[in-house]
């Protein structure tokens, strides 16, 4: 009976663990990155707008760098009028949403700008809150869907067929490595 117990509780606590973890819990946030990827009420709160309202989307600004021969910083709005809509279905661990459509730039379309070096393999997307996942660069700049779209005032990748894991949520650095 006391194992019954014992095993209950152990339970009991991973379940609240992981609840209040989540499926992949958070990571430190990198002070580097100060000024890139806002929240949008901070953004509204700064432009002196009430929460909720139109952002200016010059705010909404992310940077690529390594391997690459010119490292640049850019606005979402730098890309006005070279978006494309996709229709994606976004998965977690959570949840499976209705596949829905989303529009942004194609990532290509950014790091092409950026010129990623021969030799570079990996691009590496960072978060605001130093949230990091890694691609094959080489698919990245094959597939025009990959999409960087402002999202709710952030920037994020929108990749369908991928988990939520791969929809890097308030962009602020691409790393070609």
């Amino acid at each position: 009976m006391k194992t019954k117990k014992s095993l209950l509780l152990l339970l009991l606590f991973l379940f609240i663990v992981s609840a209040a973890i989540g499926c992949g819990g958070q990571a430190a946030v990198d002070e580097s990155d100060a000024g890139l990827g806002k929240d949008i009420n901070k953004v509204a709160s700064e432009q002196g707008k009430a929460p909720e309202t139109e952002i200016d989307q010059t705010i909404l600004k992310a940077k690529v760098e390594g391997n690459v021969e010119q490292e640049l910083e850019f606005a979402y709005s730098d890309f006005t009028g070279q978006e494309t809509t996709v229709t994606a279905t976004y998965t977690s661990c959570k949840e499976t949403l209705d596949p829905q459509e989303y529009t942004g730039v194609p990532l290509a379309l950014i790091l092409e700008k950026a010129k990623p070096l021969p030799e570079t393999t990996k691009l590496t997307i960072i978060g605001a809150d130093n949230y990091k996942q890694n691609y094959v660069l080489e698919d990245v700049m094959a597939n025009q869907e990959i999409l960087l779209s402002q999202e709710n005032g952030y920037l994020q990748i929108i990749m369908d067929g991928k988990d939520a894991s791969y929809w890097v949520r308030d962009v602020v650095r691409l790393v070609v490595q």
